[in-house]
């Protein structure tokens, strides 16, 4: 199981204040195709890199979306998800997975939309 990121299409880059960095609005979601399948996923918190404050935990359950979440995001970071995984599963009940949170078409975090 792996984690993916990708920029949220059609949405324009925005700024959070006047002088602030350029923000991307970026999904993050499970990839299953190297791992157990997502119907043995309960639920997933996402870990993301600590600039987050108290928003870095991130909580999905929705299965129908690959438990995805979205955020805005001025750049790269590392981030880890810990999965639950049903009581059902062959897998045990809980496994963490790591990635990095990139994606295509970002430009330079302090050049103007």
């Amino acid at each position: 199981m792996q984690i993916k990121a990708e920029r949220i299409s059609g949405m324009k880059p925005k700024r959070f204040s006047a002088e602030g960095w350029l923000h991307y609005n970026v999904r993050i979601f499970l990839d299953s195709t190297d791992g157990p399948p997502l119907s043995e996923v309960e639920m997933v918190v996402y870990i993301l890199d600590p600039s987050f404050g108290d928003n870095r935990y991130r909580v999905s359950v929705d299965r129908s979306q690959r438990f995805q979440i979205e955020i805005w995001t001025y750049d790269f970071f590392d981030v880890s998800a810990r999965i639950l995984m049903k009581s059902t599963a062959t897998t045990g009940a809980y496994q963490t997975v790591t990635g990095e949170v990139r994606w295509e078409g970002r430009v330079e975090a302090r050049e103007y939309a």
